[in-house]
């Protein structure tokens, strides 16, 4: 399967943060030849798992979303819902959206209030105060729809031009997709891979605060993305498109993991570029470097722009070529 229909059956998914089941029947999918189960923390893969002459390497990408949850139903039919990750309400109001229930999926929209009718049109409300319009009345929403139901951006991956593809879901489905190639490149090499396709990270941390328990890991390479520069922004703070896989450098990450990472990059040829952060990544790379013992931890982000929104934009040849370095990087630990 190519790239871009990879990330297609992975942007499919719907899976809010503590709604990620959706995924387990993807991933499994795609990973066949692995030994694939699902943990209260994420989807495990396990590649080489009685490997013990070579290191253990814990490979994560998580797999959950931002989204919103269904609180409650109004006597007039509209749904009355809560942000579920960090979303900016200024881009909420007229959006597409889906419900889905497990059982059934109802499209929607969230209301806006039309120009004309609006007293101060500076003034955005809370999302808990914005509303979902299914075009169903009450009795008929309570039929199908409960509080805890679980609602995302209805925003399909778009081609864009030069290699570009839009989504509302390539956090980090796209980090995903690299993990997924980059384990079908690692599976006849002589590895021991945990591969944590990990939950909830968009509000909390939390799948790889545990996932970090569940066995004993000589390496951890944690994959998600990160900010690509767009007009206005801090360049100093942003990657850029189209220029390959940022290794991050921080604290928090073993020094020595980063510097091999970045000479498998050189030696390789395959294009890079340097996140530096002072202090915690806010990543699951923070989490799994400070369990048990610690953990000798590198980060690899995909450069994104237009992050939690249903516009995300990311370049297939940095999601192809960060596969490439997990690949090759893995295959430099596994001798060390």
């Amino acid at each position: 399967m190519n790239t871009i229909d990879l990330l297609k059956s992975l942007t499919e998914i719907k899976a809010v943060s503590g709604d990620e089941e959706a995924a387990f029947e993807c991933i499994s999918k795609h990973l066949e030849y692995a030994d694939v189960l699902k943990m209260q923390s994420g989807i495990y893969a396990k590649i080489g798992k009685n490997n013990t002459s070579v290191p253990h390497i814990l490979i994560d990408a998580h797999i959950d979303s931002i989204g919103f949850r269904v609180v409650s139903i109004t006597d007039d039919g509209f749904l009355c819902v809560d942000k579920c990750g960090g979303i900016d309400k200024r881009l909420v109001p007229s959006q597409k959206v889906i419900i889905y229930t497990g059982k059934k999926e109802f499209n929607g929209v969230f209301c806006s209030t039309p120009p004309h009718l609006a007293s101060d049109t500076s003034e955005i409300c809370e999302i808990n105060q914005m509303y979902i319009d299914t075009g169903l009345d009450k009795s008929e929403l309570e039929m199908y729809v409960k509080p805890g139901d679980s609602v995302v951006f209805d925003s399909p991956i778009r081609l864009l031009s030069n290699g570009r593809v839009s989504s509302g879901a390539l956090d980090n489905r796209a980090g995903c997709c690299a993990l997924i190639s980059a384990l079908d490149m690692l599976k006849d090499e002589n590895v021991r891979i945990t591969a944590v396709f990990s939950n909830q990270e968009e509000i909390g941390i939390r799948g790889a605060k545990t996932a970090a328990f569940s066995d004993d890991y000589d390496y951890v390479i944690c994959l998600d993305v990160s900010f690509a520069y767009t007009m206005g922004e801090d360049k100093t703070k942003c990657g850029e498109m189209g220029k390959g896989p940022m290794i991050g450098i921080s604290p928090i990450l073993d020094k020595e993991c980063s510097k091999l990472c970045i000479a498998t990059a050189k030696e390789h040829s395959i294009p890079y570029q340097l996140e530096v952060m002072s202090a915690a990544t806010s990543t699951n790379a923070d989490a799994y470097s400070i369990t048990k013992s610690g953990n000798k931890t590198t980060l690899v982000s995909i450069p994104l722009k237009y992050m939690h929104t249903p516009t995300e934009v990311c370049a297939i040849n940095d999601i192809e070529n960060t596969a490439k370095l997990i690949y090759e990087f893995v295959k430099q630990l596994s001798k060390q």
